[in-house]
């Protein structure tokens, strides 16, 4: 009986992968991946470009508003393959979608505690102006006035 459990954990280890097979084949993953969404943005650009040119190719065939419709289509279709079917467009919606979940977390000050904040930032920024300008003034009368005489 424990020949047959020798034999059934050797099995099973010939037949497990190693660390390096499985990041060759993640690797291998990735670059087809990466290789695949290169494609589907050729075919996005390739989509909005036939529509901005069907719009001017049948500029004296067909009215304005109908002409319309072929960037819209071409432009959608193109946003949808980006940001459904390429991996960086899921990422970006999965990043959005935590994003918006974060700002659901987040405690936000009282209508009284943000009306005193911002008064106070446009005070002192005011007055961050006003001594700026007064600095200047004073620097321009020194240089200009007092040491070069131009004034």
């Amino acid at each position: 009986m424990s020949k047959n459990k020798k034999s059934e954990v050797s099995t099973e280890t010939k037949n497990k992968p190693s660390k390096t097979e499985i990041r060759q084949r993640e690797q291998e993953e990735r670059q087809r991946n990466s290789t695949m969404d290169k494609v589907k943005l050729t075919l996005a650009i390739i989509l909005a470009g036939a529509g901005v040119f069907a719009y001017h190719f049948f500029d004296k065939q067909l009215p304005i508003f109908v002409r319309t419709i072929f960037p819209i289509v071409g432009v959608t279709l193109a946003v949808v393959l980006v940001f459904f079917f390429c991996s960086f467009g899921k990422n970006l919606i999965a990043y959005i979608r935590e994003s918006t979940k974060e700002m659901g977390k987040v405690v936000w000050p009282e209508k009284k505690s943000a009306m005193q904040m911002t008064l106070t930032v446009i005070v002192f920024a005011a007055l961050l102006a006003l001594f700026m300008a007064m600095s200047d003034g004073l620097v321009s009368w020194i240089l200009f006035d007092i040491l070069l005489k131009r004034g």
